[in-house]
């Protein structure tokens, strides 16, 4: 591997990147916020982490494949202790948490308990699902068995532009809005109990006269992590991620600085958002972030270069960046080596570049044609490994090119 982005140079610091754990951290290293992470692009590398570098165990989901359940490749889901919510285009469907299938979780349609879902959340605890309805834009609620309970026919963000994504915390609707000319705030809560919105970062991007009534082209806009006791949100083009705790007191977190390499708003307002033109500038702007117990990941993209997914070790102080060797596209996925179980090189971010994180495991998701060549490539002495790969390998040698997704657990160090 080439050499890491040093924040302290040290090489027991080195060390202490590859072998962290989630013991007490020293003294000295005791995170202060808001803290200062700098990414000098120049030093990524394209030989990509070890995945036993951040974690500890990897497991498989195979989803079953029924008449009814029957998915492409999909980028929203939801994990609970015993269920898998998974958005499949309109609707939601409910898997068990090994990845039966059980049921669809309403009938898409324009009817009063029907929906077409842009989105939705989960409160595990109330056991319910919101489902923001793309046709109505109205919170239609359901119970984890199916049962429609209700509709809020309140706006619940602003109303001149889309929802773009919705969490739930502590008896609200936490709610990003996509960047638009007229939109007046891009994040705010929606109080479930009295039906009133609290806005927490409004919409201080200006425009020039002539792009005020133009329909903008807003690829995925959003990024938040809710936990049990804060919300964290980072506005796209805006260097911080800040934090909101449960008496919704917002503060700053974590600053991500660029530098030069940042891929500034004004560039994308003007040969981006209306119109992609090939003036557009080099630089990258960061998609996503999920904090874990050990760890920031970041990932950051571009529109000439290809995705860069960062490790912070919040142990050691330490950084690793890395990519792909060549750009394709956009919303290229960067793989880390699967040095585990060596079956599947593992994607912590999905299709859109955003990531899934429970209880300190970070999902991924492949594709069952993706999964199975990996597998069938694999020698008999790596799928007889363990335990757990040949109590598996009966389901395993079963998926082929028209199964359904598989989800991977990796369970974090």
């Amino acid at each position: 591997m080439k050499k890491f982005i040093k924040l302290t140079v040290s090489f027991f610091l080195i060390f202490s990147f590859i072998s962290c754990n989630t013991g007490e951290r020293p003294e000295s290293l005791n995170l202060v916020f808001p803290r200062t992470i700098h990414l000098n692009l120049s030093e990524v590398t394209t030989d990509s982490l070890n995945l036993s570098n951040i974690a500890k165990k990897i497991e498989y989901i195979p989803l079953q494949s029924t008449d009814s359940s029957l998915m492409n490749y999909f980028n929203e889901y939801a994990i609970t202790k015993d269920y898998i919510f998974i958005q499949n285009e309109l609707e939601v469907l409910k898997f068990s948490k090994d990845g039966q299938f059980i049921k669809s979780m309403f009938k898409v349609g324009r009817g009063p308990e029907e929906a077409s879902a842009r989105c939705f959340t989960v409160d595990e605890n109330g056991k319910l699902i919101y489902v923001f309805d793309q046709i109505s834009r109205k919170i239609k609620i359901y119970s984890f068995d199916g049962r429609y309970i209700n509709t809020i026919n309140r706006t619940i963000s602003p109303p001149e532009y889309w929802t773009w994504s919705i969490g739930f915390f502590h008896d609200n609707l936490f709610v990003a809005t996509a960047q638009n000319p007229k939109v007046k705030y891009l994040y705010s809560f929606f109080d479930l109990k009295c039906d009133s919105i609290r806005v927490i970062y409004k919409n201080y991007r200006n425009y020039i006269k002539s792009q005020e009534n133009k329909r903008p082209i807003t690829p995925w806009d959003y990024s938040f992590q809710i936990t049990d006791s804060t919300v964290l949100f980072k506005e796209k083009f805006c260097d911080t991620i800040f934090s909101v705790n449960k008496e919704f007191h917002t503060s700053p977190r974590y600053i991500i600085d660029l530098d030069k390499q940042k891929f500034e708003w004004e560039d994308w307002r003007d040969h981006g958002m209306f119109s992609f033109t090939s003036n557009i500038q080099d630089g990258y702007w960061v998609q996503s972030f999920m904090e874990t117990e050990s760890f920031l990941f970041l990932v950051l993209l571009s529109r000439k270069r290809s995705e860069i997914f960062s490790v912070y070790n919040k142990n050691s102080d330490l950084l690793k960046s890395f990519t792909r060797k060549q750009f394709e596209g956009v919303y290229d996925q960067v793989y880390i080596r699967n040095d585990l179980d060596k079956i599947a090189p593992f994607p912590p971010m999905n299709q859109k570049g955003y990531m899934v994180y429970k209880d300190n495991c970070l999902y991924g998701v492949i594709e069952a044609e993706e999964f199975a060549k990996a597998y069938n490539k694999a020698t008999e002495k790596t799928k007889k490994a363990t335990k757990y790969l040949r109590e598996m390998a009966a389901v395993f040698k079963d998926i082929d090119e028209f199964s359904n997704p598989v989800i991977m657990r990796v369970y974090l160090k």
